[in-house]
């Protein structure tokens, strides 16, 4: 077990073997929820995104505003988003993760 050390009163203690387990415990706990923090993190923005978007889809957008041609960009868009956490299985997939190109 390596040694890890603490603080006390401004000096460098060594832990005791059962706060060593401890402190390592706290941290697989804490890599253990790295990928389901990191999705969520996804779902944030993706569903900020989502809304920002949500206009496009209503039914009362006339032609003028938006052609059939544009409104399916914006379909394709909103389906890419959705999907976007699909298979994030580890932080590396979740780093790499690539946004679609918002439609102009």
């Amino acid at each position: 077990m390596a040694t890890l050390y603490k603080i006390v009163n401004g000096e460098r203690i060594a832990m005791t073997d059962a706060e060593t387990t401890a402190r390592e415990a706290e941290e697989k706990v804490w890599e253990d929820g790295a990928v389901n923090r990191g999705v969520e993190q996804i779902r944030i923005r993706r569903n900020q995104l989502l809304t920002e978007s949500d206009w496009t889809q209503m039914i009362d957008i006339t032609d003028k505003r938006m052609d059939n041609l544009t409104k399916g960009k914006w379909q394709t868009y909103r389906e890419n988003l959705r999907d976007i956490t699909d298979g994030l299985t580890t932080t590396t997939k979740i780093k790499n993760v690539t946004w679609p190109t918002k439609p102009s």
